[in-house]
């Protein structure tokens, strides 16, 4: 029997507007470009690269049939083709990848099968020789509704094949998805499968996910009520059993008002190993979407969120952590940041303790431009994505991947040193009048903030030292709050209640 969403989950929502501090435009080291051949569709998806530093590049394009069919080149450092291969299913449906990995010798591509109408898709995914191009297996999955299933996470573990994505389990209305998980071995067989969600409304995991020696970390959209079921919901964070797919623990934020329609959603994640970090877009206010970033640690606990944008539409679902540096690509609309009346792709650069760094664009004027998906090797950061003037919807549009140096982002710029080990913990908690807070190691010009569930900072102790601090209830409600300690710019975070 499925597990349903304890009705305690924490929603929260730290959004303190990321203020611009640098800007400037991408100048890419090669760029290439891919269009339909029949003058129509393509775009581009997923890249990964490798440790001989080749890179994989995914594409979906329109064919004769008038479908889209699925592409996948093979490039070395310098943008040179080694072999691109096309994977044709026929047809005139839709045959797409949004997420591909490229592990020891071999390349795997994930995505959706859909043989008639768009609403009868099956999860895809691919197996291929990472030398020849040559297809080894193909698999698909329909979790039994004959509905919409589809890839966006994939991961590759000795012990398996893990696959996340959209699943068509409870219902048959297209607009209800849940959160659909499958595990394979590497000779295509399934290990098991297994969704997550409720009737009535839109779930689903989006973007790249996050598996590890324990749990399957996952993100995306929860409770989707609003037009075609994907808004009015909130983003959704769950941890998941590798054994068997079955949920563990999850957490829902972004801004919980009902008095406009929300878009909340986290389109992708990557993990530093030790904490996880999402992207996607909100709307801290009425009509004005934006692309967030925030950092968990795997007990779900948020460590900082933030999001950008200006006075039109942001979105973004590419995120990558290297060299103690957050990356995040989208797109944005804005005029105050977009080189013309069209979006630009945008990527912008945190460091891993929340600090904003600077934002560039890229992009052709009057055309649409947006980053999908981002792989970083060394100093080199690799950025898919589509351009045209009727991204997502139109017919004019080409696939691109473009190669950024690093140092051209980054070069000047210098991560403060930050404590090691630290750690604290409250008792009582929960409390009624007071509790203290206990840390292991002694604060020195520490900042101690006290957030709600709704992000609003309710209490703050500036210049705290030493290693025990008395907190005081100060007539605030009973309740889920948030402490956050700030040393050095370094931020953690832990829940404390308060109870009648």
């Amino acid at each position: 029997m499925k597990k349903q969403l304890p009705l305690t989950l924490t929603i929260l929502f730290i959004g303190i507007c990321a203020l611009t501090k640098a800007q400037g435009t991408l100048t890419p080291v090669w760029t290439k470009f891919e269009s339909s051949s029949i003058g129509q569709k393509a775009e581009g998806w997923g890249v990964s690269v490798e440790g001989n530093g080749d890179i994989y590049w995914t594409y979906n394009s329109d064919n004769l049939s008038q479908g889209l069919d699925l592409y996948c080149h093979k490039l070395d450092a310098n943008g040179n083709q080694i072999w691109i291969t096309p994977f044709h299913y026929g047809g005139v449906g839709n045959q797409q990848n949004y997420v591909c990995n490229a592990k020891d010798t071999f390349l795997y591509i994930g995505g959706r099968h859909c043989p008639g109408l768009v609403n009868t898709c099956d999860m895809l995914l691919l197996k291929v020789d990472k030398g020849t191009g040559t297809l080894i297996w193909d698999k698909t999955l329909d979790f039994g509704q004959n509905g919409y299933d589809e890839v966006d996470g994939l991961e590759i573990l000795p012990d398996g094949i893990y696959c996340g994505g959209w699943s068509q389990a409870l219902e048959p209305n297209i607009y209800r998805i849940d959160i659909g998980l499958w595990k394979l071995d590497f000779n295509g067989n399934t290990i098991w499968t297994n969704s997550f969600g409720k009737t009535g409304t839109a779930e689903h995991q989006d973007g790249h996910f996050v598996v590890d020696e324990n749990y399957i970390y996952a993100a995306g959209l929860w409770g989707g009520t609003g037009i075609a079921n994907l808004y009015d919901g909130n983003a959704f964070l769950g941890k998941f059993s590798k054994a068997d797919g079955s949920f563990v623990d999850s957490t829902l934020f972004g801004n919980q008002s009902s008095i406009f329609i929300n878009a909340e959603n986290a389109l992708g994640m990557t993990s530093d190993g030790t904490y996880l970090y999402i992207t996607g877009y909100t709307t801290p206010t009425a009509n004005n979407w934006q692309m967030f970033t925030a950092k968990f640690d795997k007990n779900m606990n948020p460590l900082w969120y933030h999001h950008w944008g200006g006075s039109n539409t942001e979105s973004a679902r590419a995120i990558a952590v290297a060299n103690g540096y957050v990356f995040v690509g989208g797109q944005t609309l804005s005029p105050e940041y977009s080189s013309s009346s069209q979006s630009d792709a945008v990527l912008l650069v945190y460091d891993t303790t929340g600090n904003f760094i600077a934002y560039k664009t890229w992009g052709i004027p009057s055309i649409d431009e947006a980053f999908q998906d981002i792989a970083i090797h060394n100093n080199s950061i690799y950025l898919s994505g589509t351009t045209g003037t009727n991204i997502g919807v139109g017919n004019t549009d080409s696939a691109f991947v473009i190669k950024v140096d690093m140092n051209d982002i980054i070069t000047g710029l210098s991560i403060p040193e930050l404590p090691e080990n630290f750690t604290f913990y409250t008792y009582p908690n929960p409390f009624s009048l007071q509790t203290t807070l206990h840390t292991n190691r002694p604060l020195t010009n520490a900042t101690l903030s006290i957030y709600n569930t709704f992000g609003q900072l309710v209490n703050q102790m500036n210049s705290i030292s030493g290693q025990t601090i008395n907190l005081q209830r100060d007539n605030l409600p009973a309740g889920l709050y948030f402490i956050h300690i700030t040393q050095e710019n370094k931020m953690i975070c832990q829940k404390i209640i308060i109870s009648d």
